[in-house]
């Protein structure tokens, strides 16, 4: 009896891995669907138009000149990857920053890296106009997040400025990026 309880115990987790297996393995081959924008080209949301503006690659020097400051990074052999984003309210209503920011704080990604926004290299060179994103108003505001020559090969690093990155705006439910070029 004790025998006959323990294979069955046995066969029943072995059908529970296998369809767990067939779940994840439908689920991976699922399409996922990406909408792709190009810079200066007009997103709109509910409340928000969203519009990439700019898009740079700096050396730490380049970046400190260009901006005017000096971040605390303890890495030389770093470089940053910066992009502007211009909010415009199309709503009735003012709206909070909040809001903004989780419209498009999601990262940067290439074919084969992905990072996050550092929401620290930034609070220096976004000033904020008003405390709230007025109704009718624009706002440009810089995304930013450290390139690390040990996240990329010796070829790639040596050729980052031609690399091609995105800008990702949302990652669920569909993907949307803005191609940086």
């Amino acid at each position: 009896m004790k025998f006959v309880t323990k294979r069955i115990f046995l066969l029943i987790i072995a059908m529970f891995i296998v369809f767990w297996s067939l779940r994840i393995m439908r689920i991976n081959q699922e399409k996922r669907i990406v909408i792709t924008y190009n810079m200066y080209e007009k997103i709109k949301y509910d409340s928000v138009t969203v519009t990439g503006t700019d898009f740079r690659i700096f050396s730490q020097k380049e970046y400190e000149d260009f901006f005017n400051v000096k971040p605390e990074l303890n890495n030389k052999d770093i470089m940053l990857i910066c992009c502007q984003i211009e909010f415009e309210n199309t709503s009735d209503t003012d709206l909070p920053w909040d809001l903004i920011f989780n419209t498009a704080d999601n990262g940067f990604e290439s074919l084969t890296w992905m990072s996050v926004v550092d929401p620290f290299l930034g609070r220096d060179i976004n000033i904020l106009k008003a405390d709230t994103l007025e109704k009718g108003a624009k706002q440009k505001i810089w995304y930013i997040t450290i390139l690390d020559p040990k996240a990329f090969s010796k070829d790639t690093w040596v050729n980052i400025r031609n690399e091609k990155f995105a800008y990702v705006l949302s990652m669920e439910p569909v993907k949307e990026v803005i191609l940086l070029e």
